[in-house]
């Protein structure tokens, strides 16, 4: 669940395995501050800034947490969307079809017709497309 990871993810800029917490961006670096360590702020992990992603908090019908984020890939039938934020919301925006958008709370009276495969930052996910 993402109760525990906090509400960002990105990739470490050291060996860019995804980490989850909460994000911190500066003039000179953006890091990611693991949930755990939040109590006293020693340990800020430097990510990648294009990686950066937020957490979407949408849950199913039956309140489970959907674990979808920001720059998820969402595919419906044969189609891929990626999720975006555009101006504080959420959208599935088609790959193929920028244009093409569905806002995201609108999707879950349907989610369990969805299926996520990955996200923009995953090398195998990004040559799908």
């Amino acid at each position: 669940m993402n109760r525990d990871r906090g509400k960002y993810r990105g990739k470490r800029k050291n060996n860019g395995e995804m980490v989850y917490g909460y994000y911190i961006h500066t003039d000179f670096a953006d890091y990611i501050v693991p949930s755990k360590y939040v109590v006293n702020w020693k340990v800020f992990i430097e990510v990648i800034p294009e990686t950066v992603g937020e957490s979407t908090g949408l849950k199913d019908k039956n309140g489970v947490d959907l674990d979808w984020w920001e720059g998820d890939l969402i595919k419906e039938g044969q189609t891929i969307k990626e999720i975006t934020l555009i101006d504080g919301c959420f959208w599935l925006q088609w790959m193929l079809h920028p244009t093409r958008k569905t806002p995201l709370y609108e999707c879950k009276a349907w989610a369990e017709h969805l299926t996520k495969v990955g996200n923009i930052h995953e090398e195998s996910c990004v040559n799908k497309t």
